[in-house]
């Protein structure tokens, strides 16, 4: 019995452990000071520190917040790691919150935004980062050294996550990939997408194409508002979205891809199946 008890107690904690083991904390920077003690949030009370915001996280799956100020002379910044569970979650909330503004890079982590001298945000594996300028100034040098001291201290990888692959490059405009975690284009049916913006070369016409997390009976989980119907070798469901349109989603082996945007059905049935 003895003996048994030890067997499921070692399993245990091969299991738990690492994943208490993966939290990360907030890296004194060099040659900057610790203002106070390193802050913990998670699910329960993330409203404390971002009030209104805390609802667009937890929707994207947010685990655990850790938070810290420094300061360096005259000059006072606070580091914020979100840690959302997945890389394909960090990506959607990083692109929600960086908008057009700031200028890009490609390193440190898989991609940063900075908008010298207030903030810089940084993507890397699961963890979406935050790093606010609340005094003296900041330009983009000093917040891209900052930012990869936080990058090095941070496990995972620095590359995009693999599901924005799903969508076809050809005719897709820069920078448009987005994740949607809930409600894709106001739809409860419609979860777990990642979408992206196209225009024809030949024709102008735009439109948007959109694939979904794997896994997903999409098809399966959709509302009684969709029709659905076998088109050749292809499993086509559609409904009229009001002054916007038609969403289509098709099916063809396992490949799931939709398109929304345009003003007819049979049109985008029709560009849709070119995408398969």
């Amino acid at each position: 019995m003895n003996r048994l008890l030890l067997t499921v107690v070692s399993l245990l904690i091969v299991l738990i452990v690492p994943a208490f083991a993966q939290s990360v904390s907030v890296p004194t920077p060099e040659g900057w000071e610790p203002v106070d003690e390193e802050y913990t949030y998670g699910p329960d009370n993330l409203w404390e520190p971002i009030n209104g915001a805390a609802e667009l996280f937890l929707s994207y799956g947010f685990r655990e917040l850790k938070m810290r100020d420094f300061e360096q002379g005259i000059q006072f910044i606070s580091i914020s790691i979100y840690d959302m569970g997945s890389p394909l979650n960090a990506y959607g909330i990083f692109e929600r919150e960086t908008g057009s503004g700031g200028e890009h890079f490609t390193s440190p982590g898989a991609s940063t935004i900075i908008q010298a001298p207030y903030q810089g945000l940084m993507l890397k594996d699961r963890f979406y980062v935050k790093l606010d300028a609340a005094s003296g100034e900041l330009d983009a040098g000093g917040f891209h050294t900052l930012l990869q001291s936080v990058a090095r201290s941070l496990p995972g990888g620095n590359d995009l996550p693999k599901e924005l692959s799903y969508l076809p490059e050809e005719h897709r405009q820069p920078g448009t990939v987005a994740f949607t975690n809930r409600d894709f284009l106001g739809f409860a049916d419609l979860s777990g997408v990642i979408s992206a913006r196209y225009q024809d070369p030949n024709t102008g016409t735009e439109y948007q194409l959109f694939s979904f997390r794997p896994g997903k009976d999409v098809l399966g989980n959709l509302s009684r508002q969709w029709t659905v119907k076998e088109d050749g070798d292809t499993v086509m469901a559609w409904r009229e979205v009001p002054y916007q349109g038609f969403i289509v989603i098709g099916k063809q082996d396992e490949k799931i891809l939709g398109l929304a945007g345009l003003e007819y059905l049979e049109e985008s049935k029709e560009l849709l199946q070119t995408w398969f």
